[in-house]
């Protein structure tokens, strides 16, 4: 068993969005954990893997019993304590309720709205060298990149732009989101705080941040 903390603090300038996020650092030492609790949920309920998850690998037990505990974390500031669907596979989200999980190999996050209609988060560590080299053609669309600004590296651009378009597609209907790819969906705006994509399924605003090890980024759907 692991205790774990959990930060809520909300990179983005944006009301009626809560957020739960782990990182993994505080899990180094852990090799073969069945559960994780939070030291800030109360009453402490655990998170198991799952049976369908058994056989799985170290990395995707730890994903998912670190999403699972965000979604709760974040669930549990809404009010929705009592809810145990956070821990169904797939998740299913409490009616009224938004939700998105996402992680990388640097730790799990998990957002809830009751403003929203459908929101979508994604984290993701910064591209080396050859991995925006092999991506790029997947990521951009035609003329994106002629939205990088000077400050920004091509690494870190594309990895701006792969993580806001996975929380789009994230914030799409599940029965919008099939044949749906990166490269469809270009960019019209590009700031500090926020991005514009516009593809076949319309336009979406996204926020975003990044640091020197990875990017996050959020879509809402109103």
């Amino acid at each position: 068993m692991r205790a774990v903390k959990i930060n809520t603090r909300i990179p983005f300038a944006i009301a009626g969005i809560v957020w739960a996020e782990l990182d993994y650092a505080q899990l180094r030492d852990v090799a073969q954990d069945s559960f994780l609790v939070s030291e800030t949920i109360q009453p402490v309920r655990r998170i198991c893997v799952p049976s369908q998850l058994s056989r799985a690998g170290f990395r995707r037990r730890r994903d998912w019993m670190s999403g699972r505990l965000c979604a709760m974390r974040a669930l549990e500031q809404i009010g929705r304590s009592a809810d145990t669907n956070a821990t169904k596979l797939p998740i299913h989200w409490p009616a009224g309720v938004a939700g998105s999980i996402s992680h990388d190999r640097l730790g799990a996050v998990a957002a809830v709205s009751t403003r929203f209609r459908r929101i979508g988060v994604d984290r993701q560590c910064v591209f080396d060298n050859d991995e925006a080299t092999l991506l790029a053609p997947i990521i951009q669309a035609p003329g994106d990149d002629g939205f990088r600004p000077d400050c920004i590296s091509r690494e870190k651009f594309l990895t701006i732009l792969f993580c806001a378009k996975e929380a789009a597609y994230k914030a799409m209907p599940m029965n919008m989101q099939h044949g749906q790819t990166m490269d469809r969906y270009s960019l019209r705006a590009f700031t500090p705080d926020y991005l514009q994509l516009l593809g076949p399924r319309g336009s979406f605003f996204l926020w975003w941040h990044i640091n020197e090890t990875g990017a996050t980024s959020l879509a809402i759907e109103t």
